[in-house]
């Protein structure tokens, strides 16, 4: 249930890391491999430093005047918190997550497309669009930020702020996005021929998209 615009894979081969880069982008859809690093042995791929979430709310869940207390209620989740209380828990896994970074943008300074970037250590199942929806509520006067808040505290939140955490939504998975994973100890390196033909394959269907969201903002504008 989310898109990723940057992801990586770990693979063996005996191939060329370029041919095969450029073989991928010439034949498969919806995947395009523009860069290549060398890992450790033994190295986990899952074993990131920090990934990059964007989620892109749905027109017409803010007012203008809306995105600034929105905004300020993400950046309160900065930090490192118990995230059990926005998070669908699973067994085993420990909720003390690290947000580095949380900013809302309005893209179109009119509220009509509005973008969240938030970058962590990693995250839990359902963690970032339940921490959207919290923020949304907040936004909208419908939930009190200190309730929100409180229940960072985990275990020790207290029982009004746990009576809260149903009324938190947990946001469509058609608008988070994967935009980067980010390893200390690799560096990857821009195949240009690779990235060519990924550009050339994704021209048009980046057109028919854009074509699509100027008829939306053209429909809006009538209202």
């Amino acid at each position: 249930g989310v898109s990723a615009l940057s992801n990586v894979f770990a693979i063996e081969t005996e191939m060329n890391i370029s041919d095969l880069m450029k073989a991928v982008n010439s034949n498969v859809e919806g995947l395009y491999c523009i860069a290549a690093g060398a890992m450790r042995d033994q190295q986990n791929v899952r074993w990131a430093n920090s990934r990059w979430y964007r989620y892109h709310l749905p027109p017409g869940e803010l007012r203008p005047g809306q995105v600034e207390p929105f905004g300020n209620m993400l950046k309160a989740f900065v930090g490192s918190h118990d995230f059990r209380h926005f998070c669908k828990m699973e067994e085993g896994k420990d909720p003390e997550v690290l947000i580095e970074r949380a900013v809302a943008m309005d893209v179109t300074g009119n509220g009509d497309m509005i973008v969240v970037d938030i970058v962590g250590s990693r995250f839990l199942w359902n963690q970032i669009r339940r921490m959207v929806g919290a923020a949304l509520k907040v936004a909208k006067g419908e939930l009190e930020a200190d309730l929100v808040l409180e229940l960072l505290k985990g275990k020790k939140a207290s029982k009004g702020s746990i009576e809260i955490r149903s009324k938190i939504p947990t946001m469509p998975a058609t608008g988070l996005v994967l935009m980067d994973v980010m390893f200390k100890d690799i560096e990857f390196i821009i195949d240009q021929d690779a990235a060519r033909i990924a550009i050339d394959r994704n021209s048009k269907e980046a057109w028919k998209a854009s074509m699509t969201v100027l008829l939306n903002s053209a429909l809006r504008s009538l209202l």
